[in-house]
């Protein structure tokens, strides 16, 4: 199952809707679309291969396209095919929906006549998933929800416009938990909502601990050499034991120093395998464990403590996080950041990256060397996913987190590290 995420171009016309409209079709999974023509710009949404597209023009090394009747977005010309002239782009009907349990939580299956381009937009007041299906139309607006389906309360469908039909998915908590999305066959489309957490504290959550770095990645390097790797397993591994003295389950992306793939290979085939280890696992909560550094041209001076989330599910226990760890370890609480890290890049359920400190700091390198401060990050850590666990179950536990959310959310290309 897919889960969500060289020709001469003088005939492609420059704006409009043209006669002589040429297509692309997407060659990779996970294909990302941008709101414009370079890596920098964010993600519109991610798409499976095999996709049709229709183009607008082609910009450098970039086609621009059109999604739906209304929005127009850019994808990578390294990524799709320019098909021959006449083929059709991608279009569908939706002909059924039906809301059924299955183990985890609900699964919403969509009959399709054909595989069409989505977008799936979490928003956390009112609780609800909003699906757009472009270059598609409800053929129909019945919806069957089957007994025991708890995850989702209420399904609206509207017609958006002409080519673009929108599917709202009305949850009943504010914090949800996860989902996937993507096509089994060409003529379903699923969408799996985990149901909400069933009790507060940890007993019997599995979290997904992953130590950043390891083996050939080093990580950052202090100014006497201390070797952030080393740092994150060994708070990793303390962090570990207080969970699982708690009653928590932990599942370790690294155990030893050990990383993943190689540098010759790129950082995606590090961080391609923590991510999806976890992801298989369907852990209730993911943390990355990290030691920051401040990169060349920045004061060594800078320190403190920096908490990153992706999804807006991920704002509260990446605040609580944040705030237990700071006061944990008495450095500066830098701030919260809303940031597109490699390993964040997944709604299967709510993902948050730590930097406890500077290692580039002479002064967090060298507290960062005893025990002691080590335990107090694991600690920090440890008290701020107790105290998620136990927000998420209250009806105000979002009241005060605050949120933002990004135009689209899921998984993304191979990325190029930690950093967007």
């Amino acid at each position: 199952m897919l889960w969500v995420v060289g020709l001469c171009l003088s005939c492609l016309p420059q704006t409009g809707h043209a006669q002589t409209e040429r297509v692309v079709k997407i060659l990779v999974e996970n294909a990302a679309i941008r709101s414009g023509p370079t890596t920098e710009h964010d993600r519109v949404t991610v798409l499976p291969s095999g996709l049709k597209l229709p183009v607008v023009r082609k910009e450098g090394g970039w086609y621009r396209i059109r999604l739906g009747d209304s929005q127009e977005a850019y994808v990578s010309a390294d990524i799709v095919e320019l098909l021959p002239e006449g083929s059709a782009p991608s279009q569908a009907k939706v002909t059924d929906v039906s809301v059924r349990p299955f183990e985890k939580g609900t699964r919403i299956v969509i009959s399709l006549t054909a595989p069409v381009p989505f977008r799936i937009v979490q928003r956390l007041r009112p609780a609800a998933l909003i699906l757009e299906l472009f270059n598609c139309r409800l053929s129909q607006y019945g919806v069957r929800q089957l007994e025991g389906a708890d995850a989702v309360l209420a399904i609206e469908q509207v017609q958006k416009t002409t080519n673009t039909a929108e599917l709202t998915f009305h949850l009943p908590q504010r914090q949800q938990t996860g989902y996937t999305a993507g096509f089994p066959s060409d003529d379903t489309m699923a969408i799996d909502i985990r149901r909400p957490y069933q009790s507060a504290g940890l007993q019997d959550k599995l979290i997904g601990i992953d130590p950043g770095h390891g083996g050939a990645w080093t990580g950052a390097i202090g100014p006497t050499g201390l070797r952030e790797k080393q740092a994150n397993l060994d708070i990793a591994l303390r962090l570990k034991q207080l969970l699982e003295t708690g009653g928590a389950r932990v599942l370790m992306t690294r155990e030893t120093d050990a990383g993943f793939g190689s540098p010759g290979a790129g950082q995606a085939s590090d961080l391609d395998p923590r991510r999806e280890l976890t992801k298989q696992a369907a852990c209730d909560l993911f943390v990355s464990v990290h030691n920051n550094d401040t990169g060349e041209g920045t004061s060594r001076s800078v320190g403190g403590t920096e908490t990153y989330y992706w999804t807006p599910m991920s704002i509260l226990p990446a605040k609580v996080i944040h705030a237990n760890l700071g006061a944990a370890l008495g450095t500066q609480c830098r701030f919260i950041s809303w940031r597109p890290f490699y390993v964040l890049r997944e709604t299967d359920c709510p993902r948050v990256l730590v930097e406890c400190c500077y290692l580039s700091n002479p002064d967090e390198e060298a507290a960062l060397k005893s025990v002691d401060f080590r335990h107090r990050a694991a600690l920090g850590v440890f008290c701020g996913i107790r105290e998620f666990f136990d927000k998420a179950m209250t009806t105000d536990g979002l009241e005060t987190a605050g949120e933002q959310e990004p135009g689209s959310v899921g998984v993304q290309e191979n990325g190029d590290g930690q950093r967007p």
